[in-house]
């Protein structure tokens, strides 16, 4: 039996799915913080993970594990609220920055240079599309492979390399436009 697998000693579905909070949110809410930046916006999102667990266990076998299908239901409601909030970088961005400022050893011009070039990228990533912004995050901050960003998405092996390539050229367009400026 995993860890992830209901015993005989849980008397219904509902600890069942509390057990797998216990387990499975920190994981999750990481998921989800990678991509919203902002604490009270992960655990949001994990909170509709684990309510989507709730409204689906009719149809999840729940004698198999179950850490993938929330982590993949996690990259969706952050994909669906990416859509909804397209501020959300600035999110991503106050935190990142926010991080550099706490670097001691780093000199004032470093860290001014490294401001700017992370506005730079934050603002060019913020332009891109919902899902090319997801399917590069996925790849180049979680270290997904296509097949696993596809069958995370549920979407083809073919439309998350069309969509990285969007994604990169459209990055590349955004970063010589702003060399030009």
């Amino acid at each position: 039996m995993t860890r992830s697998e209901p015993s005989e000693d849980l008397e219904d579905l509902e600890d069942f799915i509390e057990l797998q909070y216990r387990q499975h949110a920190q994981s999750v809410f990481a998921k989800c913080l990678r991509f919203g930046g902002n604490i009270q916006w992960a655990e949001d999102v994990t909170h509709d993970v684990f309510i989507r667990l709730m409204e689906n266990r009719g149809k999840l076998d729940l004698h198999k594990n179950i850490s993938g299908w929330l982590h993949r239901v996690a990259y969706r409601c952050c994909l669906d609220r990416l859509r909804r909030e397209r501020s959300i970088w600035n999110r991503v961005k106050n935190t990142l920055i926010h991080t550099r400022d706490n670097a001691d050893t780093t000199s004032p011009e470093v860290v001014t240079i490294a401001r700017q070039e992370l506005q730079d990228i934050m603002d060019s990533l913020q332009r891109l599309p919902a899902r090319q912004q997801i399917v590069f995050i996925m790849r180049h901050l979680d270290h997904l492979t296509q097949k696993e960003i596809a069958d995370t998405l549920d979407i083809s092996e073919g439309s998350v390399s069309k969509l990285l390539k969007r994604a990169t050229r459209s990055l590349r367009a955004l970063t010589l436009e702003g060399e030009d400026a």
